[in-house]
């Protein structure tokens, strides 16, 4: 059965492509490791956190700026579908300008 050669390696000399070990095998098994170890690490601190703190400390719904986040998302979506018709400057342009202006009608 032939080995697959990954996209990265399609390049490498013909003598080179049936070798154990490819220039690009350390790169990924060692952030697969490193992703794999730091995810169990988040997981633990995210487990001794919660059961040290059991006060409910999080911040209620009414904390956050929901007018201004709703906005800014009208803003995205209306530049996202900009960007054909107005092309990269304009339609950043306009969303750099019309952000702008929201932010200085809130107060800020």
């Amino acid at each position: 059965m032939g080995r697959r050669v990954v996209k990265m390696d399609a390049n490498l000399a013909p003598f080179m492509q049936p070798a154990e070990r490819l220039p690009s095998s350390f790169p990924k098994q060692s952030c697969s490791y490193t992703a794999l170890v730091l995810s169990l690490v988040i997981i633990c601190l995210a487990l001794k956190r919660r059961a040290s703190d059991r006060r409910d400390r999080s911040p209620r719904l009414t904390d956050y700026k929901l007018g201004q986040a709703g906005l800014m998302l009208a803003l995205m979506v209306a530049y996202a579908l900009c960007l054909r018709p107005l092309g990269f400057l304009g339609s950043t342009t306009v969303f750099l300008v019309a952000d702008r202006s929201s932010v200085n009608a809130d107060g800020m």
